[in-house]
């Protein structure tokens, strides 16, 4: 899909993240948004990112759909020091296979940095898209593949996350 591309997240990009990741379906199946998600949050991550950036302790991109901000896609080391990869697209850009090539791009991005030797993901289980999209791009259940997490936009609430791998 030649319509897809990637670019870094820039401080300016808090005025789309907003909006978009206000919308309960989507700060749902995100552990770690609040719902509402405000201006502050939006800036906050996009703070966090670019700081994780500096430091080469992660790269999150911004979806551009046809040139519109469509979600955020990136990878981060994580407290085992695993490079996972996350994501998140606006409901109105859903189903129509921009998830698979916005990760098609980020899997070729991490193979040539940070060049690990898999790629973790973590995705709620009622997020039954999301799943799907993994294993169409190769990942399959990690062996313990289950996790609790609370969920900030559900009050707290603990969720059940399944966990995926990607060897490379």
């Amino acid at each position: 899909m030649k319509d897809i591309t990637l670019r870094p997240i820039e401080i300016s990009d808090a005025v789309f993240i907003q909006p978009l990741a206000n919308d309960y379906e989507v700060a749902k199946m995100v552990a770690s948004w609040p719902h509402p998600y405000t201006m502050e949050d939006a800036k906050a991550f996009v703070e966090k990112v670019c700081q994780r950036e500096k430091d080469k302790k992660g790269l999150e991109n911004a979806i551009l759909y046809k040139e519109e901000f469509a979600g955020v896609i990136g990878w981060f080391y994580n407290r085992l020091e695993e490079v996972e990869i996350g994501y998140w697209i606006a409901r109105k850009f859903w189903g129509l296979g921009i998830g698979t090539r916005a990760l098609q791009l980020k899997i070729m991005d991490i193979k040539k940095n940070p060049s690990p030797d898999k790629i973790i993901a973590r995705v709620m289980e009622e997020n039954l898209p999301s799943a799907r999209l993994l294993l169409k791009v190769g990942f399959v259940a990690a062996p313990q593949a289950t996790e609790t997490c609370p969920s900030k936009a559900r009050g707290g609430k603990e969720m059940i996350a399944r966990k995926y791998e990607l060897l490379l």
